[in-house]
């Protein structure tokens, strides 16, 4: 164990007994990208090759076995604790496991850690078996080095929008912006744009989710994103050709340009040509 994982592990039981059994080791592979699946919550389980236990004359893991989970530059981000130990062979492990590995699906775990057994095994001179037994632990996280905690309001869910005739407002929105249909009746229609889910709700005639600023101009309420300016152009002629009632494309002063659109029902919404730094960095 390294000097910064002794000091985070004595920073964070302070006064407190400190447990005998604890580790500090980082994922063989990828190694930042799993130990954010785990401070995350994504990646709750783990397993290694057994015959490396033995190979190297190491322990294998046990249950209430603290781990410093390490980045690929060696700093430590996180403890875990383990929970459950089985050693399955590989062609047994369930897919609830692999899911909780967070691989994403089965077969990604399957083709993941076939390749990388069949590396790790080459080096020693072992060749990989689909029955080659595994060490599987699930385990529970613990702390977070320097945790910056999450803000209570994660995201936009739901936006209503105004219209005075729900099936023509729905059948817009699919044909002139290729939004997804997910369920209507009488008095809403649940669509899917932007990656977001909008309910089209029946209001009053010449209601609108436009407002008034202080100056007396008619001012929307979203604003829409897309991936730079030629794409915004691109959208801008498109939407036109579906006869959307679209504005100029203008600049205003920051960075990026913008228009506005129409809906049937006259509601507003602006597209700019900028993408969110969290959304760029989250793609």
């Amino acid at each position: 164990m390294n000097q910064a994982a002794k000091d985070y592990w004595n920073q964070f039981w302070g006064e407190k007994e400190r447990p005998a059994l604890v580790s500090a080791w980082m994922f063989g592979e990828a190694a930042d990208e799993l130990a954010q699946s785990v401070i995350e919550g994504r990646k709750t389980a783990t397993c290694s090759a057994y015959v490396l236990y033995e190979l190297e004359n190491e322990s294998v893991p046990v249950i209430d076995e603290y781990s410093i989970i390490l980045n690929s530059t060696e700093e430590p981000v996180a403890i875990i604790k383990t929970v459950d130990v089985a050693v399955i062979p590989m062609n047994e492990v369930t897919e609830e496991f692999a899911l909780a590995e967070g691989d994403g699906s089965y077969r990604n775990w399957k083709e993941i850690h076939e390749r990388y057994f069949k590396r790790e095994l080459g080096k020693v001179g072992l060749e990989f078996t689909e029955d080659m037994l595994l060490v599987c632990e699930r385990f529970e996280l613990v702390d977070v080095k320097n945790k910056v905690e999450q803000p209570i309001l994660l995201r936009v869910g739901t936006t209503n929008i105004p219209v005075s005739n729900v099936d023509r407002a729905s059948q817009w929105y699919v044909e002139k912006l290729d939004a997804q249909l997910n369920y209507q009746d009488e008095d809403k229609a649940i669509i899917n744009l932007a990656d977001q889910s909008f309910f089209l709700v029946k209001a009053k005639e010449n209601e609108t989710a436009n407002f008034f600023d202080a100056f007396g101009s008619e001012r929307f309420s979203l604003t829409f994103e897309v991936n730079g300016e030629k794409s915004l152009k691109l959208l801008h002629d498109e939407l036109s050709e579906r006869d959307v009632k679209v504005g100029e494309i203008e600049k205003r002063g920051h960075a990026g340009i913008n228009f506005v659109l129409s809906d049937i029902d006259g509601n507003l919404f602006d597209v700019w040509s900028e993408l969110s730094p969290t959304y760029k960095r989250d793609r």
